[in-house]
């Protein structure tokens, strides 16, 4: 199905000093569920056009991405520090890092893209956070992991990306359960049921940005768009399953250590 996809688009943050950029899907060379800049492999789409896509975000972006660092995210809370730029594919859900001139990154398809920096400290961070992520402490866990790089919460600046809104995700009743199980305060980021099985609608962002409050941190930006609601711009995970189309692109979230 084609959602008259726009062209090249990225999206950023007057708050954040090194470059950056929250991709959209148009621009790349992929076709199909993955239509167009697409950054993972997946049945049907190819490494060499996830490459040519990278170096089309190079190009257009203005932003030097020779030395990008993606994770194999696990939909968890682990997070990688320092990450040697030539090793091979590591596994976590963040990366924070003081290397001078490295880019790190995170993919999404409706999960929480968060980019973080303290430019005082010369310390940055992207963060995934998937519900399971955000339920076990992924974004407190990179906030912490900054901190010990040298950065102080109350000078980080977190960006959080274009991502799900909550009127669009809606959850089961096993999936609040277990929030509520955590911290009975979480209800307050869920509506309540609205059908015969308990399901609601969620405020992930909402929850992650309590959750970077909770920290001290008090600079925090939204890019505030739903990839759900907006095909021309994002994939969306959600969206392709309800219309019933097999596979999907994801957006890539960058961040430079300048």
């Amino acid at each position: 199905m084609s959602h008259n996809i726009a062209p090249f688009t990225f999206f950023t943050s007057s708050m954040i000093k090194s470059g950056h950029a929250f991709f959209a899907r148009g621009g790349g060379v992929s076709e199909g569920a993955f239509e167009s800049l697409n950054f993972v492999r997946g049945d049907g789409e190819t490494i060499e056009n996830i490459d040519q896509n990278i170096q089309r975000a190079n190009e257009f972006s203005g932003l030097d991405l020779s030395k990008l660092t993606v994770l194999h995210q696990q939909c968890a809370e682990e997070v990688i520090v320092n990450p040697d730029p030539n090793r091979g594919e590591l596994q976590g859900d963040a990366i924070v890092t003081s290397n001078k001139g490295q880019a790190i990154g995170i993919i999404t398809a409706d999960c929480l893209p968060i980019l973080l920096e303290d430019s005082d400290a010369g310390v940055i961070g992207a963060c995934h956070g998937s519900w399971n992520g955000v339920l076990n402490s992924v974004v407190t866990n990179t906030i912490e992991a900054m901190v010990e790089l040298g950065a102080t919460p109350k000078k980080i600046v977190a960006v959080v990306g274009p991502c799900i809104h909550q009127e669009s995700y809606e959850i089961g009743s096993e999936i609040f359960e277990k929030f509520c199980a955590q911290d009975a305060d979480y209800e307050r980021f869920f509506t309540e049921p609205h059908d015969e099985d308990g399901r609601r609608y969620f405020n992930l962002r909402g929850l992650a940005k309590s959750q970077m409050t909770s920290m001290g941190m008090k600079r925090i930006d939204d890019i505030n768009m739903n990839t759900y609601t907006l095909p021309s711009l994002f994939f969306s995970h959600r969206r392709n399953t309800h219309e019933n189309i097999k596979g999907h692109g994801d957006q890539l979230s960058v961040i430079i250590q300048s």
